[in-house]
């Protein structure tokens, strides 16, 4: 459960981030400072290095000069002190001939005595704070000179070759050097102060590094909640939709973000929702409704012809009265049962070329016999009109849209119905002079089991569903109907249908 959440993977994520860029900052840092530190060191080290290096390359004390002050040579007794050199060595000072008397030459000889100057002497004493020292070896093993704060019992490196080396002895760092003849020159200095820094610098960037986690991991924490927000919102809102409160809407305080873009097509959708399935309990009331109307009239005229003997007349009527009853019931489940196929495209369309004025025309034909009942005239324009679809389903439409025309027209009035081509698209339109729709109304024209005049429409036989029909119809050719109406004056219905290229005439 705790890795399915997006808000935990988030913060994961986040935080594994931030801890490697914050170790990679912290590691980075922190070694770049020690080797500044180290560098800054061996650079003092190396100066120093070179002081002694060069007060042996001029020679030292003279040979038999006694050692001054706290510098006594500590290797071997000098020459006069315990009698004369060993035979197989020159006398101090002497240089085998041909040979290079600068320092690091082969045939050279490190000096009997040494001792610094008094302008090199504060390098390695001189105050409380100096940690350098140094130490000479000679090369067999003997110590020639070592300063006072050189640690005790300090132990002769390794030989590295011809070149420098450094190394690290507990808080010491020393620089050596191997003459070639294999004397030993170290210097060294103790670097407590310097590892104390960088530790305070460790600890510091440690302390800085989990403030600076703690402060990200807060931030991302309070940001992924700010994300996942609106899905709570969406998965409480479709929550409390399943139970059947349609009318409930996510709230959205941000429009322009992804997660708000997609809670406004969602409240969208179940506005569209909430709009069917009101849509759907009307249906299925004012359904039931017409349908308990003939259902009354049968079972109230067969009780009542049931209750005693009947003339042969009453029992005509009656049976009369029930066949009515029964072919409305009829035409009112074909509607419906047409209605629920247009709805689930389960009504096959024919798309063919027809001229959308000839099937006006033969529409007009059809009803002419009961526009003349009424004394209505019906004035046509229909020039040809080219269209895409199926002439036997527009031709249903204009038939309602003509029979409502006529209908619901005032007696002596008139209907005018014109057919063109515009802006890519056929048009058919269907006006009459009847009293008109008022503007609340209006939206509700094209709504099943609608009817403007409900007692009169009911008492015609009339269902409601035309119209609906028709725009089922229409919608599915791709096309569209609107309706404009003025009270008073007359309504007139508009139908477009779209015309596919390779049948413009």
């Amino acid at each position: 459960m705790f890795f399915h959440s997006i808000r935990w993977r988030l913060q994961l994520w986040h935080g594994l981030l931030l801890i490697l860029v914050l170790a990679g900052f912290g590691i980075t840092a922190y070694r770049l400072q020690r080797a500044n530190q180290f560098k800054r060191i061996d650079q003092q080290l190396q100066r120093r290095h070179a002081v002694i290096a060069g007060i042996l390359r001029r020679g030292g004390e003279p040979f038999g000069q006694p050692p001054r002050d706290r510098f006594r040579p500590l290797g071997p007794p000098q020459d006069g002190e315990l009698g004369p050199p060993p035979p197989n060595r020159p006398p101090t000072g002497e240089r085998r001939p041909g040979l290079n008397p600068d320092f690091g030459d082969p045939g050279a000889m490190l000096p009997r005595g040494f001792h610094l100057p008094a302008q090199d002497l504060g390098l390695f004493e001189g105050s409380p704070s100096n940690a350098f020292y140094y130490e000479i070896w000679l090369r067999d093993g003997g110590v020639l000179s070592r300063s006072e704060s050189a640690p005790e019992q300090l132990s002769r490196p390794m030989r590295s070759g011809e070149m420098d080396g450094t190394r690290m002895l507990g808080t010491a760092r020393e620089l050596f050097h191997y003459t070639p003849p294999g004397d030993c020159i170290l210097v060294g200095c103790d670097i407590s102060p310097e590892l104390a820094d960088l530790r305070r610098l460790a600890g510091l960037l440690l302390g800085a590094g989990g403030a600076v986690l703690a402060f990200g991991l807060a931030g991302g924490w309070w940001l992924s909640t700010r994300a996942i927000r609106p899905i709570q919102d969406i998965s409480a809102t479709a929550a409390r939709i399943s139970t059947g409160d349609f009318s409930q809407r996510i709230p959205v305080a941000d429009t322009d973000g992804e997660l708000g873009q997609l809670a406004g097509v969602l409240n969208t959708t179940f506005a569209r929702l909430e709009a069917v399935f009101e849509q759907q309990a009307r249906f299925t009331s004012d359904a039931a409704h017409e349908l308990r109307t003939p259902v009354s009239v049968m079972l109230t005229q067969t009780q009542s012809i049931l209750t005693r003997d009947r003339p042969a007349a009453e029992y005509r009527e009656t049976v009369e009265a029930c066949q009515r009853a029964a072919q409305r019931m009829r035409g009112l489940i074909e509607s419906l049962l047409e209605l629920a196929r247009l709805d689930a495209h389960q009504e096959p369309m024919k798309r063919g070329r027809i001229d959308l004025a000839q099937t006006a025309a033969d529409c007009i034909e059809l009803l002419r016999p009961l526009a003349e009942e009424r004394r209505i005239a019906i004035r046509a324009d229909l020039p040809a009109t080219a269209c895409s679809g199926d002439a036997d389903r527009l031709a249903q439409v204009i038939t309602n849209l003509l029979t409502n025309a006529i209908h619901y027209n005032r007696e002596g009035g008139e209907v005018r119905i014109t057919a063109r081509q515009e802006n890519g698209a056929a048009t058919l339109a269907v006006a009459d002079t009847g009293p008109g729709i008022s503007a609340e109304e209006l939206p509700h024209i094209f709504e099943r089991f609608w009817r403007a005049d409900k007692a009169r429409s009911q008492a015609d036989g009339r269902t409601g569903l035309g119209l609906a029909i028709a725009k089922s119809i229409v919608d599915a050719h791709g096309g569209a109907i609107e309706v404009e109406s003025e009270p008073g004056v007359g309504t007139t219905f508009t139908v477009r249908l779209p015309i596919q290229p390779s049948l413009e005439p």
